[in-house]
């Protein structure tokens, strides 16, 4: 492996955390046909110039397409994140996941899973998305 490839790994987090908030945010289902940012945030409560660029980020990724400033939902994205919830509770636990890797450095450290605050594996979002 090429230092050019660790280096992509090591940054490859940061599309997973665009495409998890975005699904934590419902941003597909917001998007629905075809939207303007603004109608975007509006829908899940959210700040327009922060939203806007989230579905920047989503289009640079091809998880939405952009056209005339507006947003629509992919092939792709549209029957699978675009739906009922139900269609995205697998994605939902990765989300939950998160948290949990994030605290790797700290586990190999102390040899045993790191909590942090707060955090419980019985919350209903949790166990609703498992």
């Amino acid at each position: 492996m090429t230092f050019d490839e660790l280096l992509e790994r090591a940054r490859s987090f940061q599309e997973s955390r665009v495409l998890l908030t975005a699904i934590e945010l419902d941003v597909f289902e917001a998007v629905g046909g075809g939207t303007s940012a603004a109608e975007v945030a509006a829908g899940i409560g959210a700040d327009a110039r922060a939203t806007e660029m989230l579905l920047n980020a989503l289009a640079a990724m091809g998880a939405l397409e952009k056209r005339g400033g507006l947003f629509y939902n992919t092939a792709a994205t549209a029957p699978h994140l675009a739906g009922p919830a139900s269609q995205r509770a697998g994605l939902l636990h990765t989300v939950n996941l998160w948290d949990r890797w994030s605290t790797l450095t700290a586990a190999v450290r102390q040899g045993t899973a790191v909590w942090r605050r707060g955090d419980t594996a019985d919350t209903a979002a949790w166990t609703e998305a498992f």
